[in-house]
């Protein structure tokens, strides 16, 4: 039997997938009273709402607040996107990557620091920005 993804949870990081508006309405009408319970309350002002293969103009509301309409947000360090891919995902960390290496530019310089040394830096430093989150990337080779 195949499961479908219901939701993403990780700590206070919550992504909620639905196939139609009405059952995203009913789920995050749940999460928050479950929310409430525990003494906790969701930050409109945070939320967002993205939709895939959807031509209705019409806003996402909770409460009496509009949902901001956006094309992609970060989730836990990944960038999320209409495209669906991870293209886009996989730019930003090359982007974040290089900007990590040519701040290294003094240790890579360096005539006091071994080799072995500046690749520790390297590996712990750079490829660590890089490679974040790359077990979610999409592998088409």
């Amino acid at each position: 039997m195949m499961e479908q993804l219901e939701d993403i949870d990780y700590a206070d990081d919550i992504a909620l997938i639905s196939q139609r508006h009405t059952d995203m309405k009913e789920k995050l009408l749940e999460l928050d009273e479950k929310a409430r319970k525990t003494g906790l309350k969701i930050n409109v002002k945070k939320t967002k709402s993205l939709r895939l293969n959807h031509t209705s103009g019409a806003t996402f509301t909770f409460r009496q607040d509009t949902i901001e309409q956006v094309q992609d947000f970060a989730y836990l360090g990944s960038t999320v996107s209409t495209e669906g891919g991870t293209d886009q995902d996989i730019h930003i960390r090359i982007r974040k990557a290089a900007g990590v290496f040519n701040t290294l530019r003094p240790i890579r310089q360096s005539t006091k620091l071994s080799l072995n040394t500046k690749l520790r830096i390297y590996n712990s430093n750079v490829k660590s920005v890089l490679l974040y989150g790359c077990e979610t990337w999409r592998v088409l080779k």
